[in-house]
């Protein structure tokens, strides 16, 4: 097993190792950088590969880094660990990166520093690869910030100019809040259980011990300090996944170069639901922390999938499209649905990185048009018309899937009231393709139908026994829903919920058919349509908030300290300095 060892502690620092090549024999040519970042990404998973089918007799593989380091008991503290959650996260960065990698030599040709941005990617790749492979609190911390310096530096990548520098030191000052949340959490149960490895904290928490006893709280581990450990590590998490109300950074980054929108959204936004599926058997021991995170999900999915439905800007419906999927994400955590979070992450974070490579052919598409090109912009597109179908294939089949997972699968997707909640919000979010679908209702020829059906075909199938596979292979992670049946009464009110869904959205239908066919409108529709169409395009004047309610007065405080200080500093009375008015 020392040769296992040996290769995973390989596994981050080759993307490291050729993201510093990089910058020190590059010299400005951006060939070499590439060749170098690109090699460190290769070796490292062909790495990966090598820890996967290497025999591993049934066991994990750990490497220590620095044993006997911040823990009041013998044993390996600081070091690293190739589980499955590990592996699958690591096949995604390490394939997501070489795509963006590649598409960023080619985007940035000519381009100055180019050969400095090249390397970004490769230190962000390396520090994504610490931080999921990491079995020390204090080393993910540490890892989560040194992804963030990663970031910024792509944001600003053309640090010439206002629209880049601005959206990255608001992206430094508020993960910089988020991080210190993060980093108190962890010190605050770290303390408490006496260690930061994570092993140690998870077998005090004594998993599979009655909950309503005490034993699974021992050596000092107190309930108050999951409680209160927890809440600050989802708060800083909350922040990088740009959930509601902490989601003010993400929409102005998009100034930055489309590779770093791709990389971000695809790897980075995500991290926060990795931590989350990480530390899961700790969240669960905190249901009213989950519920939280269930809630501000829910919230942020709704909101982020209503805002996306206004915009014009393609970049600007990703980002927000982004906002949403994170928030249904945070809901599955919420709900104790860890293997499906991880799931959706993977399929989030693939299908994200393409659309924002791809989207340079649409904004191409609509460079000459002065207007929102509304359904002209899909004609134009040609041979990409079918991607559009087969992404409302991938997305609305979730739910669906959801819906018919107690009759296929032999049991319930999730037990109880979860179920019901996730399909909910997993029609509120994909309903928003079947809204696109029917604004370019045109492109439904009898293929595209054909190859509609056949993409939910397959997805069903990949989820029959697909997910039956990552519950096996997550075993490790809690799959326990933090929302149950709340009594007899709940198999009643199951179908009911169902039917009263199913009437909403028909009756919606038939009233905008009957709108768009007849001219007829509901008294006052109109007023109401503008004024919501007006909220959501402006984000729901979240901006508008922050700035008259938090940075204008905190300006304001700011020039009033510094007049004080000047007035003080010249003799001034204190009489003057509250008035001011000059002494006499």
């Amino acid at each position: 097993m020392h040769i296992a060892s040996f290769f995973l502690a390989l596994l981050p620092l080759m993307p490291l190792g050729g993201a510093i090549a990089a910058i020190v024999f590059s010299r400005g040519d951006d060939r070499k950088a590439f060749s170098w970042t690109r090699t460190g990404v290769l070796l490292s998973l062909l790495d990966g590969l090598f820890l996967v089918f290497v025999p591993k007799g049934g066991e994990e593989i750990r490497v220590s880094l620095f044993p006997d380091v911040f823990s009041r008991t013998p044993g390996p503290e600081v070091g690293l660990c190739f589980d499955p959650l590990a592996a699958i996260m690591s096949f995604l960065i390490l394939s997501v990166s070489l795509v963006i990698l590649t598409f960023s030599w080619r985007y940035m040709t000519g381009e100055p520093r180019s050969d400095r941005f090249l390397a970004a990617i490769g230190l962000a790749t390396g520090f994504l690869l610490v931080l999921v492979t990491a079995r020390n609190l204090l080393l993910l911390y540490a890892a989560w910030e040194m992804v963030l310096v990663a970031l910024c530096l792509l944001l600003i990548h053309h640090r010439q100019r206002r629209e880049s520098s601005q959206p990255a030191l608001r992206t430094w000052v508020m993960n910089q809040i988020g991080g210190g949340l993060f980093l108190a959490g962890i010190l605050l149960l770290g303390h408490a259980a006496g260690t930061f490895d994570m092993d140690g904290l998870f077998a005090q928490l004594g998993m599979g011990a009655d909950r309503a006893g005490a034993g699974f709280l021992a050596r000092g581990l107190s309930q108050t300090a999951i409680v209160w450990g927890t809440f600050l590590i989802g708060a800083g998490i909350l922040v990088r996944s740009a959930q509601i109300p902490f989601h003010l950074w993400l929409p102005v980054t998009l100034d930055a170069p489309t590779p770093v929108s791709g990389f971000m959204h695809a790897g980075i936004v995500n991290a926060g639901g990795f931590v989350l599926n990480r530390l899961s058997p700790v969240f669960d021991h905190s249901p009213l922390v989950l519920h939280g995170l269930f809630l501000v999900g829910a919230l942020t999915a709704i909101s982020g999938s209503a805002i996306m439905l206004v915009q014009v800007s393609v970049k600007q419906t990703l980002v927000y499209s982004t906002m949403g999927q994170m928030g249904y994400m945070f809901a599955e955590c919420g709900l104790g649905v860890f293997p499906a979070a991880i799931f959706h992450m993977i399929a989030h974070g693939i299908f994200k990185a393409t659309l924002f490579l791809g989207s340079g052919s649409v904004i191409h598409a609509a460079r000459f048009h002065e207007h929102s090109p509304k359904g002209s912009v899909a004609r134009a597109l040609g041979r990409h018309r079918i991607l559009w179908v087969l992404g409302g294939a991938l997305l609305i089949s979730l739910p669906l899937i959801l819906l018919l997972s107690d009759t296929f699968r032999g049991k319930p997707f999730l037990p109880g009231t979860g179920g019901m909640i996730l399909l909910f919000f997993g029609l509120a979010t994909a309903m928003q393709t079947v809204f696109n679908l029917f604004r370019f209702s045109h492109l439904l020829t009898p293929r595209a139908v054909l190859v509609f059906t056949g993409i939910f075909a397959l997805v069903f199938g990949l989820y029959w026994g697909g997910l039956s596979w990552f519950d096996r292979i997550l075993a490790p992670i809690s799959t326990t829903s933090t929302i149950t049946p709340e009594g007899p009464g709940w198999s009643f009110f199951y179908p009911v919920a169902l039917l009263t869904m199913g009437f909403i959205l028909v009756a919606g239908w038939i009233f905008l058919a009957r709108e768009s066919s007849s001219g007829w409108k509901f008294p006052g529709s109109s007023r109401i349509s503008d004024h919501l169409h007006d909220f959501l395009d402006q984000g729901g004047y979240a901006e508008m908030l922050i700035r008259h309610g938090l940075r204008e007065p905190l300006l304001s405080l700011c020039h009033m300290i510094r007049n004080i200080h000047e007035r003080t500093g010249t003799g001034s009375s204190p009489e003057s300095v509250l008035t001011g008015k000059p002494d006499v």
